[in-house]
């Protein structure tokens, strides 16, 4: 099933806030490193390549060794144990500068694998779900 735009919401007591969180601008509020971390370390153990985690004013942007076009998941989280896992691109053709690029296998693979990972998860409480 194509879920290219769509978000997944899961619950998880397993990934508490970390120091690390303290980077983020809105680290009063946010936190979701310890499960950008789980998901990265199961990505990269599945031949996606190293994940370069960036804190944002959203959340943390983790990005993958991708050519062509920027190509990551973003995790952040409101409350203790819920979390909002976001992807982008979020639509499966892309432009840059005058060619089209089609991203939806690549994005799909990306979307089906942290699906799988957070199915398995610790601490699931409820979810994965996908989410518009």
């Amino acid at each position: 099933m194509d879920h290219i735009g769509q978000l997944i919401e899961f619950n998880s007591t397993a990934f508490p806030r970390q120091q690390q969180d303290e980077e983020l601008v809105n680290s009063d509020t946010m936190h979701g490193h310890a499960l950008s971390k789980f998901i990265g370390d199961a990505l990269e153990q599945r031949g996606f390549g190293e994940i370069r985690y960036v804190a944002e004013d959203w959340g943390w942007c983790c990005l993958l060794p991708n050519e062509g076009y920027e190509l990551f998941y973003g995790v952040c989280s409101y409350e203790v144990a819920e979390f909002m896992i976001q992807f982008s691109p979020s639509r499966p053709v892309i432009r840059r500068l005058f060619r089209k690029i089609d991203v939806s296998e690549r994005l799909g693979r990306l979307q089906r694998t942290v699906f799988e990972i957070l199915e398995n998860a610790p601490g699931r409480t409820q979810g994965p779900d996908w989410t518009s």
